[in-house]
């Protein structure tokens, strides 16, 4: 099982899904329009697990949640019930390490998806007792509250289209941004 990642085309290529043969998570990066890849199994998380209810079969720990804009500081995000674990690598996908031990965030996770700013900080939003808000970290060891500016926490990640332009969509209006941190509302 693959999947491509939804990350901007600059950086490459990138796939994510289990090794075949240990059936633990793995990402695959082509900087070359998928002529050649770059494989690596994260070998510290568990095997992907078939969980079979009534009516579906779910897959857990298919993959990690990737962000990168660059293709070369990136994130990888595992999301278990109440724990994180996050892995950085700064050479493009060749080598990664485990950088936040699984465990809980400051705050509980809102959703998988996750944006890495211009300046390298990791972002995730995540909710507490006051709502919505979103975790920054520069290394993916700890995060802490970041301040987006206007930009509203409702729950959703911002987009990376290019390593300079960012999205989101609001309720009522669009926000872009040319950092990931700086956000305009541009239509309402």
């Amino acid at each position: 099982m693959t999947a491509v990642a939804d990350l901007p085309a600059g950086a490459g290529v990138w796939v994510v899904g289990t090794d075949p043969v240990t059936e633990k998570p793995a990402t695959a990066v082509s900087k070359d329009g998928g002529r050649t890849w770059k494989r690596f199994v994260f070998e510290g998380e568990p095997p992907a697990e078939e969980q079979r209810d009534n009516s579906s079969v779910v897959y857990r720990n298919f993959g990690p949640e990737l962000a990168t804009t660059d293709g070369k500081l990136a994130y990888a995000t595992f999301i278990g019930a109440g724990t994180v674990t996050v892995y950085r690598t700064t050479d493009g996908g060749v080598t990664w390490e485990k950088t936040h031990p699984a465990g809980a965030l400051t705050a509980p996770l809102a959703g998988p998806h996750s944006i890495v700013t211009a300046d390298g900080t990791h972002v995730v939003p995540a909710t507490d007792a006051s709502g919505f808000q979103y975790l920054g970290s520069r290394d993916g060891r700890s995060y802490q509250p970041i301040d987006l500016g206007d930009l509203p926490a409702l729950g959703n990640s911002p987009v990376a289209v290019t390593d300079r332009f960012y999205v989101f969509q609001g309720v009522d209006a669009l926000y872009t941004s040319t950092d990931g941190q700086s956000w305009q509302r541009v239509l309402e």
